[in-house]
């Protein structure tokens, strides 16, 4: 049987793949850092804004220039802008933001594979929540 997937489980499988990829130097607490090249993705959420362009739903990476990222994961502007952009993203709760893309997210990673291992781990037991959900409620 087909496990159930998710178009948003495969955006953080596709984030997953971006950070496996990177060049760039990986700090989960700044959103982007200055290179020779001008500013480069630095935490997880950097790396999927970059990948996109640097914009999603017209929110600008460089719009949390400056911004701590605990700034960054909480108050009005999260809730009023970020939060519905990765909930079309990745379909999470606030918690799980602060889980993947806080100071300390994917597991207080210190590199890109570190936060990659870590966003498929969190895919997986994702699935496998959803999976044992949709098994109690066919034997109710």
């Amino acid at each position: 049987m087909l496990r159930p997937i998710k178009e948003t489980d495969l955006n953080l499988l596709q984030l997953a793949g971006i950070l496996d990829d990177s060049k760039f130097e990986y700090d989960q607490e700044r959103f982007f850092h200055s290179s020779n090249f001008g500013h480069a993705p630095s935490c997880a959420l950097g790396h999927w804004w970059a990948a996109h362009g640097g914009n999603r739903d017209g929110i600008r990476w460089h719009e949390f220039y400056g911004f701590s990222m605990e700034n960054r994961m909480s108050g009005p502007y999260v809730e009023a802008c970020l939060l519905p952009t990765l909930h079309k993203d990745f379909e999470i709760t606030q918690d799980e933001v602060i889980e993947l893309f806080g100071g300390n997210g994917c597991g207080n990673a210190n590199n890109a594979a570190q936060a990659s291992a870590y966003i498929r781990a969190f895919v997986e037991r994702r699935i496998a929540e959803r999976e044992t959900a949709r098994q109690l409620e066919l034997t109710l």
